[in-house]
């Protein structure tokens, strides 16, 4: 099961003199997934299909993983209720995340309330263009972090693009940062490259002692031939049952300002919630 988390793609001004170095980031809190919604969000998918395309093989087995994932979310929430506000507090859920925890009755409402949300921020750090080489060269960040500890726990993907609208970035740098309450920091270097788009990694959701990361940031570098003026960035989390899957995951593309995050799975009755937003 893979849960894709697309966030936003920002198209970005980016107006510099030669040889400039601009300070115009743009950071904001991009989306919250909330993991029982998308769980659910897939169900009413399934059904729709179910009605529309027929009973056939394929959907009925996808609608019957797809229950069995939510009866599981449901009995991990009440495993959860028997802990100590303490204890779930530890675990990195807020006040009205362990209020719903506390009063959960196995509703989807309650089970929206009680669920663990993933949370994304990005920034362009840094924007310049050399006459001299012709080239733009751009940092961009993302931020990803847990609100609460979910119900799925394995390698998840986190990933980052850039687009520029007279030219595509070609990979420069790249760094994964991952913060873990009880194990400490990780410092990853080594990403899946997409090529003129951007990188992903892939992510330990949890430590150990089974504690989730307090925070994974990404960082990536691109250059472009030629003075792009204006350009796009985006990012995704891919959240996923299985550790490890051969030739897939999280895919990134670019076509112009245009980014595109998508999940391709080799293997059959994948989970994928695809969310995005944008600003202009």
């Amino acid at each position: 099961m893979i849960i894709a988390l697309i966030f936003t793609s920002s198209v970005v001004p980016a107006m510099a003199s030669e040889n400039d170095e601009i300070d115009n980031n743009i950071n904001e809190v991009v989306y919250t997934m909330n993991e029982y919604e998308g769980i659910l969000s897939e169900i009413e998918e399934i059904n729709i299909k179910l009605v529309t395309n027929g009973k056939n093989v394929q959907n009925m087995k996808r609608a019957v993983e797809l229950a069995q994932h939510r009866d599981g979310f449901i009995s991990y929430i009440y495993d959860l209720k028997k802990l100590s506000d303490i204890e779930l507090e530890a675990m990195n859920f807020n006040a009205s995340q362990i209020n719903a925890i506390k009063y959960f009755d196995g509703s989807d409402h309650m089970a929206r309330a009680a669920s663990a949300t993933m949370n994304c921020s990005y920034s362009r750090t840094s924007y310049s263009y050399n006459s001299t080489t012709d080239k733009t060269y751009v940092t961009m960040q993302a931020t990803y972090s847990w609100s609460g500890s979910p119900y799925i726990k394995s390698v998840d993907q986190a990933g980052v693009a850039m687009a520029g609208s007279i030219a595509q970035f070609a990979y420069s740098s790249a760094s994964c940062v991952i913060a873990y309450p009880s194990t400490g920091t990780i410092t990853q270097y080594n990403p899946t490259i997409s090529l003129m788009a951007g990188v992903r990694f892939d992510v330990t959701s949890c430590d150990g002692n089974g504690a989730m990361f307090t925070s994974c940031v990404v960082t990536y570098s691109g250059v472009a031939q030629g003075h792009v003026t204006v350009m796009a960035i985006g990012a995704a989390y891919a959240h996923k049952t299985v550790a490890f899957i051969l030739n897939g995951g999280l895919s990134i593309s670019t076509s112009g300002n245009s980014i595109s995050f998508g999940v391709t799975p080799t293997y059959s009755y994948d989970l994928m919630i695809n969310v995005s937003k944008s600003y202009y």
